[in-house]
């Protein structure tokens, strides 16, 4: 499949979203007590956090092609997901360590939280997922039974996600998996539909729509997906997936339509990267932030926030740079 430039503005503007959703948290772990700074991140989560996780699955089954042999599927997904979970994962945890001063990280108790990465779980769950979705695409060749397995499998996740005492613990996040990889095939079936820029923003209008509608009604607010886990419910199904394929088709109009634009491609095109070391970055930024701003009131408050954003995005991008350069680009999979 040719790559849709567009799909990486995308993916880059979800990317950002995680790293606005991870601000004000990056500043509690450094143990900073700023609510001034912390206020605009905590007060626009809801534009994005209902979404922003389901969207990257959507967006995967959209450009993946799960009809390659086992062997090849398998050997780039290890290579691409896999292999930087756990080695530039396995560094982004010991920099948060660090600078965080958390030693839970390192001990028996942290040893679960360590070693299988759980602030990265996305990853975890993003490998298992497609390797299910891979499965049931070989197994089930007619598109609408292997649509009604996997409604059936979210709703399998749903059940486990409310009785979780009755079923083996969450290693490598595999109950996640199972909610989230319904979002792999509606991605894979929008391959069949021709998308236009007419399209795109006849959904998107419908996420702005409810978004506003759940300020009045706040049952029908979008549901996030909270360290690998989620309080979906079964009657929220129609609700949770018309957000997620109403703001990724909003998204989808906006890249559009803002044209080139090299700074959410880059960023789309290293998202891996940007997920994996946003919250040690965000942290290393506060740290910088408050040597040079204390953000006592207002004022200073939003001036801190610019600078805070500023030197995240610089170091971000150093971040990227080096990481997309040998050796270390072999590690997400890249020659």
């Amino acid at each position: 499949m040719k790559r849709l430039i567009y799909i990486d503005r995308v993916k880059g503007l979800l990317i950002i979203s995680v790293v606005l959703g991870h601000a004000a948290l990056s500043i509690g772990l450094m143990d900073y007590n700023y609510p001034y700074v912390c206020y605009p991140f905590n007060m626009t989560t809801f534009l994005y956090v209902g979404i922003f996780m389901q969207a990257f699955f959507l967006v995967s089954g959209y450009v993946s092609n799960f009809h390659k042999d086992f062997k090849t599927f398998i050997i780039k997904n290890i290579q691409t997901i896999v292999v930087p979970l756990l080695t530039l994962g396995f560094a982004k945890q010991i920099f948060e360590g660090l600078l965080t001063a958390d030693n839970s990280l390192f001990s028996m108790g942290g040893k679960r939280t360590f070693i299988l990465n759980g602030p990265l779980w996305f990853l975890n769950a993003l490998f298992l997922s497609r390797l299910i979705y891979w499965m049931v695409v070989h197994s089930v060749h007619n598109r609408y039974m292997r649509g009604a397995v996997m409604i059936a499998i979210m709703i399998g996740s749903i059940f486990i996600n409310h009785h979780p005492n009755s079923f083996p613990s969450d290693y490598f996040y595999w109950q996640a998996s199972l909610g989230l990889c319904v979002f792999l095939w509606i991605g894979d079936e929008m391959k069949q539909v021709r998308i236009t820029d007419k399209r795109l923003l006849g959904m998107g209008i419908f996420y702005v729509f409810l978004l506003v509608l759940s300020r009045f009604l706040p049952v029908l607010s979008p549901i996030p997906y909270d360290a690998a886990k989620s309080t979906l419910t079964y009657w929220q199904i129609p609700i949770d997936v018309f957000y997620v394929l109403s703001g990724t088709a909003l998204l989808g109009w906006i890249s559009r339509k803002t044209g080139q634009n090299k700074f959410l491609e880059y960023y789309g095109k290293n998202s891996l990267v940007v997920y994996i070391f946003n919250v040690p970055v965000l942290c290393f930024s506060a740290f910088l932030t408050t040597l040079i701003i204390s953000p006592a009131g207002k004022v200073k408050s939003m001036l801190y926030l610019l600078v805070y954003m500023a030197l995240t995005f610089i170091i971000m991008t150093l971040v990227i740079f080096c990481c997309t350069k040998r050796p270390l680009n072999i590690l997400l999979g890249k020659r």
